[in-house]
């Protein structure tokens, strides 16, 4: 699978083991490293797909065969490759059934928080699912939105989140703020329309509601947006319900509010 010399690492105490356990359980080691722990053949090749420095992987020979050809990348990509045992493989996962596929990656650099002409951005206010906060980065990649600003939501480099983003992470900007109404007004003052997601039956509906560059936040999954970020905003938008249902999911509203985004002339 490769020339490099491979590794073997047959113990759960080896100190390469012990530092990638760190790294998947602390966000703080995360950001101090400026590193990922990616879990998954998919997710590992997704990386090296996108020129995503790969310090070291992991891999059992069980998956060295199995996914030979979907890491072929990978593994002649990353600077250390280390063959390991399966009861390892089982100390590194954060799954119940593990691939056996690893990695450690450096975290990808984004540039400052840019506004742009024709743009949709999506902005997620206490959103404390990983999966819906993965598939909301995962929708904004898919559409070509411009980027995705998070506060609040915890760690959008957690593994949870990197297994729902299926790689987003490595292609999105995505960038944090600790004072969301702050942005929402310099954006607007930026010329980007600003929306709040909102249940209310009043507010204005979601189709054709944008056109230029747009911005729209979404809130926590049972609470909404705080009263401060909706008052930030100079509308509010809302999904209209046919069913009975009384809302959707953080994912499925922001799927919507993404294609309404992109489909605007000029988007």
């Amino acid at each position: 699978m490769s020339g490099k010399p491979l590794q073997s690492i047959t113990g759960r105490t080896n100190e390469h083991i012990k530092n990638a356990v760190r790294l998947r359980e602390n966000a703080a080691q995360r950001r101090e490293r400026s590193c990922l722990f990616l879990e998954g053949a998919r997710l590992v090749a997704d990386a090296a797909a996108s020129s995503i420095a790969i310090r070291e992987l992991f891999i059992t020979e069980s998956a060295m065969a199995k996914y030979a050809e979907l890491l072929h990348k990978a593994v002649n990509s990353a600077e250390t490759v280390f063959v390991i045992a399966e009861h390892v493989a089982d100390a590194l996962s954060d799954t119940k059934s593990t691939q056996g596929v690893f990695g450690i990656c450096i975290q990808r650099l984004v540039k400052p928080l840019d506004w742009c002409a024709n743009a949709g951005y999506l902005a997620l206010e206490n959103v404390r699912d990983p999966g819906n906060t993965g598939t909301l980065l995962r929708t904004a990649e898919a559409f070509g939105l411009r980027g995705v600003i998070h506060s609040g939501c915890g760690d959008v480099y957690s593994p949870k989140v990197l297994r729902a983003g299926m790689g987003a992470q490595f292609r999105l900007p995505i960038w944090h703020t600790d004072n969301l109404p702050s942005l929402l007004r310099e954006a607007a003052e930026n010329g980007v329309s600003t929306f709040a997601a909102v249940q209310d039956t009043d507010a204005e509906d979601v189709s054709g509601a944008f056109s230029g560059s747009a911005m729209v936040a979404i809130g926590n999954e049972g609470s909404g947006l705080t009263a401060q970020t909706i008052a930030a905003c100079q509308k509010r938008v809302t999904i209209p319900m046919a069913g009975r249902a009384e809302s959707l999911n953080a994912a499925a509203a922001g799927a919507i509010f993404c294609r309404e985004l992109v489909r605007q002339p000029g988007n």
